[in-house]
């Protein structure tokens, strides 16, 4: 085979493999072996590309139809044709908006234009109410999402188009009864707010609980209770909640953190003997499921604006109670597998976030006492902290005053001569130059499709990184929703979308990274390379004593990437 290929080179390589190669008695020895198997390079229709440049700057002007028909033109240019089209920068800025999801699933070989046309064709019978045949919802991909983010259960106005996207596609029926549109609805709260003929509703609503009861148990867009979304008599398809107020009330008044943990683990054992579908490893999602239907379903709605109701005010105030000892115990270092602990907390805390319709305050009854403590457990923080200096300066005045010369915003052992000579202030950066001897430190440069706006080797390296699964989803990432113009002075549209794109890159390599970066960090410290809980105090390497040690679980949020992003480029304009 190898020689069939050879007779028919040209001089384009396209494999490279490599393999370790162990002999007896001798260390790994790294041989490289190339095959060329090589064929003509693809030839690029100029004329071709020139108009479909022309066509994809005027996307905006094209009916549905005519989109379409253009699809059929972009599957038909090959791969050296849709990257040409890729290097100009004001093609790919027409396609990172909203409305062109489309175009770059053809572009990028996820989809065929036959497949999209299909896909239309499924949606306006879905949407239209015409019965669909089995043979077309087998064929189609019923996730993939219009411009809304709406899949084809979304669409749905009959229970009978339903019950058919249900009955032939039950490998992707997870999905589709929790993927959220842009407006962050599920499915069902998205048919229910189009479809009002009693019967039909009915209909619907038993389908989807019959599938999945504690579907009806979760909560709408804005965050309330689905079961505010239904009408009297439909509330009584609805499950009653998989544990009563009373057990609840119970569990949240052990009278300790080591009480409360117990008994949130007995509630968990309660959901997952139910076999309700969710992630009863998550707990924001199992104190969601418990709480939210007792606390928010039981609201004064009587006038346009939600009010608590004394049920809501009596069961917050219970929550609370357990809140503020888990809050502490969390602050306090004696508590045991605090990590674990932290984590129920937050779930109970997220838990009550409740719904999102301002001015209502959905953790009202609690807010005092809430702000309180925080203030409390701050000053008592303070107090320890100058306690221990207070010790310190006795046992070792030098060192401590040593410890007080060092600067509170100053940065140590890296290159920021590019920051002063632009009379910026100085700020950490993963681009910077570390000053040391270490071999092999290099800064993490931003690839080069950040400067030169190459969109495929953008999505290429963050599918690789699994920041994006689809193409598409680096619409929302460069903000498309933006507008016309970036919102930064100085900065263009193009510049500030593909700045968003290399924050993501960098949360990927950071996420790549964080294991082997943790691992060094336990080494170093001398706390042990297992991971698991820490106790303290415990002895680090030489003399150090730790008494908290903490790696991260993550790498920085984008959204926090994105702020700081904001940050440096606001001072470096005002340096300017």
């Amino acid at each position: 085979a190898m020689r069939m290929a050879a007779a028919k080179a040209s001089s384009t390589s396209l494999f490279v493999g490599r393999s370790l190669l162990r002999q007896e008695g001798q260390r790994d020895s790294p041989w490289v072996m190339t095959f060329s198997m090589n064929s003509p390079a693809a030839v690029v229709d100029e004329a071709k590309v020139s108009e479909q440049e022309r066509i994809l700057m005027n996307l905006r002007e094209l009916s549905g139809d005519e989109k379409l028909a253009n699809l059929a033109r972009l599957d038909a240019m090959n791969r050296a044709e849709r990257a040409k089209l890729l290097q100009s920068s004001a093609v790919v800025n027409e396609l990172l908006r909203d409305e062109n999801v489309d175009e770059l699933a053809v572009m990028f070989d996820e989809k065929s234009a036959d497949d999209i046309r299909s896909l239309h064709s499924l949606w306006n019978k879905i949407r239209n109410g015409e019965k669909l045949s089995a043979e077309e919802l087998r064929q189609a991909d019923v996730s993939y999402t219009d411009t809304a983010g709406n899949t084809a259960l979304h669409m749905v106005v009959t229970a009978e188009s339903a019950a058919a996207i249900f009955d032939n596609n039950p490998e992707v029926l997870a999905q589709l009864l929790r993927e959220r549109n842009d407006n962050g609805e599920i499915a069902l709260e998205s048919v229910l707010k189009r479809v009002q003929a009693p019967e039909e509703r009915m209909a619907i609503i038993k389908l989807f609980a019959g599938i999945s009861p504690s579907v009806l148990g979760g909560l709408q867009a804005d965050g309330t209770p689905f079961s505010m979304a239904l009408k009297a008599e439909e509330k009584l398809l609805a499950r009653p909640p998989t544990v009563p107020w009373t057990d609840i009330q119970a569990a949240l008044s052990a009278p300790d953190a080591e009480g409360l943990r117990a008994a949130y683990s007995e509630l968990r054992s309660r959901i997952s003997a139910s076999q309700c579908d969710i992630d009863i490893a998550d707990p924001t999602a199992v104190w969601t499921l418990l709480l939210s239907e007792h606390l928010f379903g039981c609201l004064d709605t009587s006038e346009e604006a939600l009010r608590h109701s004394a049920t809501s005010t009596s069961r917050l105030e219970t929550v609370w109670k357990a809140l503020a000892c888990l809050i502490r115990a969390c602050s306090d270092p004696r508590t045991r597998d605090v990590g674990s602990l932290r984590s129920v907390t937050r779930g109970l805390l997220n838990a009550t976030r409740g719904p999102g319709r301002p001015p209502f305050d959905p953790r009202g009854p609690y807010r005092k006492p809430f702000v309180r403590l925080v203030h409390s457990l701050q000053k008592s923080t303070a107090s320890k902290l100058e306690g221990v200096l207070a010790a310190a300066e006795e046992e070792d005045p030098r060192s401590l005053e040593v410890l007080r010369r060092i600067p509170r915003d100053k940065l140590h052992g890296v290159d920021v001569a590019g920051a002063v000579a632009r009379a910026a202030p100085p700020r950490l950066r993963m681009d910077l130059r570390v000053d040391t001897d270490m071999e092999d430190l290099e800064p993490l440069l931003p690839p080069g499709w950040v400067l030169g706006h190459a969109l495929d080797a953008a999505v290429e390296d963050l599918k690789r990184l699994g920041m994006v699964s689809q193409a598409r989803e680096v619409i929302d990432i460069a903000g498309a929703g933006t507008g016309e113009a970036s919102p930064f002075a100085g900065m263009s549209i193009e510049q500030y979308r593909f700045c968003r794109l290399h924050a993501a890159w960098l949360r990927g390599a950071c996420s790549e990274a964080l294991e082997y970066i943790n691992s060094v960090a336990r080494k170093v410290l001398g706390v042990g390379v297992e991971v698991g809980d820490f106790e303290a105090p415990r002895k680090g390497i030489g003399d150090l004593m730790i008494h908290n040690f903490r790696c991260r679980s993550e790498a920085k949020g984008l959204s926090r990437i994105l702020e700081k992003m904001t940050e440096a480029y606001l001072e470096e304009v005002e340096s300017a």
